[in-house]
């Protein structure tokens, strides 16, 4: 068998990388999911170059958030919820990039697979306001805190719609804010961050709403709308929300399981086990491919 099929198959290093980090990871089934205690992924092909970065690039993700995040803390509900989990993703990234050297290039081959396969996608002029706020926020951390080389033109990008969409001032107190996630120590301090972004996002969307000579005629607003981006963002439904890196992730997984018949390997005792854990005890949190 070649070397590929045996350093990457999840079907052997995923259980052992899984056991590895205290989570039990299962392969077979129709659809990747976790419960917080147990990821499930796809039988997906082999010898599959895509198929194993976005396998492991999950596998590395889901497995920091049941090593990091504290599931007793609720994330909240609409623009508070979506920050929340934009943040604690940054979060718990960022330190499985320190616990282990392989993370971030997992993470990278992630992203570029997901931004080739279209998963990932550049937000635009007319995405909801919502989206654009936090396609800024998730992909500009994404860059400059994790240091994910493949995010920079997702993040370029959304930077230049987001200066298109709001108020020129929201974006330098944003900023302030939102890179503090490199100080939260906990999912308890990433939701205290979320509720001070909303609160000052909805004190800048009260400023506007205040009359002024400069905003007569509806400065900022989009066509047909009688609220500001700012407040269209804060009020938005939970469709008019972004999926973050896990959910990308699981949706091309799946997809990906739909595109090929999965080529199972069986996992004999005794050798392949021992080589799967030697593979696993290195530096790199996955062999090289």
């Amino acid at each position: 068998m070649r070397q590929f099929s045996i350093e990457r198959s999840l079907h052997i290093l995923g259980p052992v990388l899984g056991k590895k980090r205290g989570v039990e990871v299962r392969i077979g089934g129709g659809q990747a999911c976790t419960d917080g205690n147990t990821i499930w992924l796809p039988a997906l092909p082999i010898e599959d170059a895509e198929a194993a970065a976005l396998g492991f690039g999950l596998l590395f993700h889901e497995t920091n958030h049941v090593r990091y995040t504290d599931f007793a803390v609720t994330k909240g509900e609409g623009l508070v919820g979506a920050l929340t989990n934009a943040l604690e993703d940054i979060r718990i990234d960022g330190l499985g990039h320190q616990e282990y050297l392989g993370g971030r290039r997992e993470e990278e081959q992630l992203v570029e697979a997901l931004i080739r396969r279209g998963e990932a996608k550049s937000c635009t002029k007319d995405d909801h306001p919502a989206r654009i706020l936090e396609s800024y926020v998730m992909w500009r951390l994404e860059y400059d805190v994790l240091g994910i080389e493949a995010a920079q033109s997702m993040a370029e990008d959304a930077e230049i719609i987001f200066r298109q969409t709001f108020a020129p001032g929201v974006q330098t107190k944003l900023d302030a804010l939102m890179f503090g996630v490199r100080n939260c120590r906990s999912t308890l301090d990433v939701q205290g961050l979320a509720r001070n972004i909303a609160q000052m996002l909805d004190d800048e969307a009260r400023a506007e709403q205040e009359p002024s000579p400069e905003k007569q005629g509806g400065q900022g607003e989009q066509p047909g709308k009688g609220t500001s981006p700012l407040q269209q963002a804060i009020d938005a439904t939970a469709e008019a929300h972004v999926s973050g890196i896990g959910e990308l992730a699981q949706a091309a997984i799946n997809a990906k399981g739909r595109e090929a018949p999965a080529l199972n390997l069986p996992m004999p005792c005794g050798a392949s086990s021992s080589v799967a854990l030697e593979l696993a005890e290195g530096a790199s949190f996955s062999a090289e491919v």
